[in-house]
């Protein structure tokens, strides 16, 4: 493991040295308490460069998570974001890219925002009786991604949600 500063991403092109699968989690929700210019950086502009330099090294596929309400034409701040950065790594045309719009990930966080707390409450009743509706836990969510990763796939382009993450965990 190697601690990184994505503003200057392009001194650590050797930590992406022949990779074949690039996982891209980096981001923050909206309303965790910044500016909606570091927001922007750390959610969009981060992501996008990181996967130029891997691109640049040789992936071949990329995993990229944004989440539910991505809209390119979202009054909400975070949907609008999250579908500039999906065409952004679109247009950079790996071999395959599998994008996943997770619900509410349930499990434990250093951090905590309101928002998450507000919605782990609010929605305890729905995600209790329709648990793979709006939420998944942390855990389940990895399982989907990795099935995913070690399963080839004819697709370029691979778009999933929350339902499908759901069932492509007990893939085994």
């Amino acid at each position: 493991q190697r601690v990184v500063d994505f503003d200057k991403i392009d001194d650590y092109q050797d930590v992406f040295q022949n990779l074949d699968t690039g996982f891209c989690c980096l981001g923050i929700p909206s309303g965790g308490g910044i500016s909606k210019e570091d927001y922007i950086r750390i959610t969009r502009d981060y992501v996008v460069n990181s996967a130029k330099v891997a691109k640049e090294k040789g992936c071949k596929h990329f995993t990229l998570v944004t989440g539910g309400g991505v809209k390119k034409n979202s009054w909400y701040l975070f949907g609008r974001v999250k579908a500039e950065l999906e065409e952004k790594i679109e247009e950079m045309n790996f071999e395959r890219l599998s994008i996943f719009r997770p619900g509410l990930i349930l499990g434990n966080r250093e951090q905590t925002f309101a928002a998450d707390t507000f919605s782990k409450v609010f929605f305890k009743p729905i995600i209790y009786l329709f648990p793979t509706l709006l939420s998944i836990p942390d855990n389940v969510f990895a399982k989907g991604m990795i099935n995913n990763a070690v399963r080839p796939n004819p697709q370029v382009k691979e778009l999933y949600e929350n339902k499908l993450i759901h069932q492509m965990a007990k893939d085994d």
